[in-house]
């Protein structure tokens, strides 16, 4: 038996209710001159507990920008706005209280102007999944257009970079624009970021050679206690390759050794403690709605302390990381 957290209480649940497999469109690499890109600000990480708050997208033909829609949200549930998104993206309660409309009319605006388009975004599935919830939660439909991914063809791309985040190819490809986390913004720096890198592969390999190779990348000698792998290679677009996970809170779907053992497989690190290597800490879903209620941990707030003074650390739950795992099958 299992339990969710609630506003109103103890929730039983059943562990197959904790997580229902999307069926989404295809993830592609591809460089089409026609598609629409979009990006969303939330108040959290997690499309099962966090709320929409801001929709950007750019409709785009013949590799130009032709339109383009920006609406605040407010959400239709009781929304808590924490002051690190605040101070993130500007966006305050007030702000979406006075100027945002609700959750099933701006869902009803971004379907009118994405149509059957092929969607394009930078780390796309988060944005993705928390429309496909809503989407369905409120109108019974099923999200699944196809999707491109502008941050996996930027790994590809530059594979000796360290990180691979907007504001490291703003800065690799000499934008010199601050992310703004706002999404039209957001947007606008991606579509830039994009074609930045498919003149780069045009003017390189090419289109059709970047799309058909996927090197893999041996194994390097990292450090193991309890948890060992057999692999010997490793996908380089997996993005806990080489990467450091912590792990807080209780799992849903599986037991924390489990888990460690899939980073591992993956060519990561696992780690027991938040330190200044760690690049992912990872949130037991359980664990994580009862932060929304209860307060942050010394592991959360440790690793919020250390992304706001620039380390880049991703705080993501264990439907995030089930999200993640799906798209590398």
């Amino acid at each position: 038996m299992y339990f969710r957290v609630t506003l109103s209480g103890v929730e039983v649940i059943k562990k197959s209710d904790t997580r229902i497999k999307r069926e989404k469109g295809k993830s592609i690499i591809d460089f089409p001159d026609q598609f629409t890109l979009i990006d969303i600000e939330t108040t959290g990480l997690d499309a099962n507990f966090d709320s929409i708050i801001e929709i950007g997208a750019l409709k785009v033909k013949n590799d130009e920008i032709v339109d383009s829609l920006s609406t605040l949200v407010k959400p239709d549930d009781p929304f808590d706005l924490s002051d690190f998104i605040t101070d993130l993206t500007g966006i305050t309660p007030e702000m979406i209280n006075n100027d945002g409309i609700d959750t099933k009319s701006a869902l009803h605006k971004l379907l009118d102007f994405v149509e059957d388009d092929l969607i394009v975004g930078y780390n796309v599935s988060f944005d993705i999944n928390f429309i496909y919830d809503n989407v369905l939660n409120l109108f019974g439909a099923k999200f699944n257009n196809n999707y491109i991914d502008i941050m996996r063809s930027c790994r590809k791309l530059t594979p000796e970079l360290k990180h691979h985040r907007v504001k490291d190819m703003l800065k690799e490809f000499e934008i010199g624009t601050e992310q703004k986390h706002r999404a039209l913004s957001d947007c606008e720096q991606e579509f830039k970021i994009y074609k930045c890198v498919k003149d780069q592969v045009i003017n390189g390999v090419g289109i059709e050679e970047f799309i058909k190779t996927r090197k893999k990348t041996p194994s390097k000698n990292i450090k193991l206690s309890e948890i060992t792998t057999s692999k010997e290679e490793f996908d380089e677009d997996n993005p806990f390759f080489q990467s450091y996970v912590a792990f807080t809170g209780g799992l849903d779907t599986m037991v924390r050794l489990d888990a460690m053992q899939v980073i591992k497989d993956l060519g990561g690190e696992p780690q027991k403690n938040v330190t200044k290597k760690t690049n992912y800490l990872l949130l037991g879903n359980k664990f994580y709605q009862s932060q929304l209620i209860d307060g942050k941990s010394s592991k959360y707030k440790k690793a919020l302390s250390l992304k706001s003074d620039g380390q880049p650390i991703e705080i993501i739950t264990e439907n995030v990381f089930l999200d993640i795992i799906d798209e590398m099958e």
